[in-house]
């Protein structure tokens, strides 16, 4: 009997150790190409909004945020969330497991997610991570998190919202809000190829139907005006000089994320250069509608040049903080209007 005990007091050691080696094990197996490629080439669907983050900026962007701010944001993040009784979900009934979510970040590389169906009375979501994922160790952690379950095909549907995760492969993940992929797989395009050098940026949002900014607000004749895709581009802006005084007593010397900015760009691209001159006062007012739609009440990048370079058009020097990234990538946050 005693030997028994001595074996159940074992078990826990041994199943961390476990734990361990299989983590290990996975990650030396993820093939760096998988890892470090782009996230929208596992997509399923063509976004009408594509969004990709690299991995540093959404820990960021979510960087101290308590369970309840997280959960929201991340909640958000999704097209109608229901609970699984069918009732709306909100963070005051439903949360997300962040400590569990905390960990998949880190293992983040980047972050791609495409939204559809925008407008109608079901949206539908795709993200996909990629990163230091192991299929094995992976598949471990969601049994214990517990508000997974495991379907006939290898994957998993939330218990909580209408998630579904794709069997787990190694170097990437698949979460959708559709039980299956599509019957047969079409080429997918999450923004134009020609702006293919762009989507490494730490942040890249590519609106393919730059209609959906200003559904409601223009005539019909602005509305027809053959624009591809409004972008968004940029970078986490690095300081040269600490911005806060190290005699400051609320935070001793540190640079807190409220102060992290990003340096992005705006990009309108027209459909060839003629195009875009003969459009050029309608283009101007477009830009000052998405400035509402987008930014919110900021005067300061309203007030920002728009520059014609080719079929293009350019507004330069746009900071953002991560709680405006948060906003911005939230659902509805580039198309249910202005904020106070």
């Amino acid at each position: 009997m005693k030997a028994f005990h001595g074996r159940r007091r074992s078990l826990p050691v041994l199943f961390v150790a476990l734990s361990v080696l299989l983590l290990v094990w996975g990650c030396a197996l993820i093939p760096e190409e998988v890892s470090l490629g782009e996230p929208s080439g596992y997509l399923e669907y063509s976004p009408q909004i594509y969004a990709r983050l690299s991995g540093q900026t959404l820990r960021d962007i979510t960087k101290g945020m308590d369970d309840k701010k997280l959960s929201d944001f991340l909640t958000s993040l999704m097209p109608n969330p229901k609970a699984k009784g069918g009732g709306t979900s909100s963070s005051s009934d439903s949360t997300i497991d962040t400590s569990f979510i905390k960990e998949f970040l880190d293992k983040t590389n980047s972050f791609g997610a495409g939204i559809r169906g925008i407008g109608s009375d079901q949206p539908k979501a795709e993200a996909i991570f990629l990163g230091r994922f192991s299929p094995v160790s992976l598949r471990l952690a969601l049994t214990m998190e517990g508000s997974w379950r495991r379907l006939e095909d290898g994957g998993y549907r939330s218990a909580q919202y209408p998630l579904y995760l794709r069997s787990p492969q190694a170097g990437w993940i698949h979460l959708s809000t559709e039980a299956g992929p599509p019957p047969k797989s079409e080429p997918v395009q999450a923004f134009p190829e020609r702006m293919r050098a762009m989507a490494s940026s730490d942040i890249f949002i590519s609106i393919n139907e730059p209609k959906i900014l200003f559904s409601g607000t223009l005539p019909l004749e602005a509305s027809a005006i053959p624009l591809e895709t409004v972008l968004l581009s940029g970078f986490l802006e690095r300081p040269s000089a600490p911005a806060v005084p190290a005699a400051s007593s609320s935070s001793a010397g540190l640079v807190t994320d409220s102060m992290r900015n990003y340096l992005v760009e705006l990009r309108v691209v027209v459909k060839d250069e003629a195009t875009a001159k003969a459009y050029r006062p309608v283009v101007r007012f477009l830009w000052a509608a998405a400035v509402a739609r987008i930014f919110g009440n900021r005067s300061d990048i309203a007030s920002l040049p728009l520059s014609l370079e080719g079929a293009v058009y350019v507004v330069r020097g746009i900071r953002l903080s991560g709680e405006e990234i948060r906003r911005i990538l939230s659902t509805g946050g580039m198309t249910r209007g202005p904020t106070s």
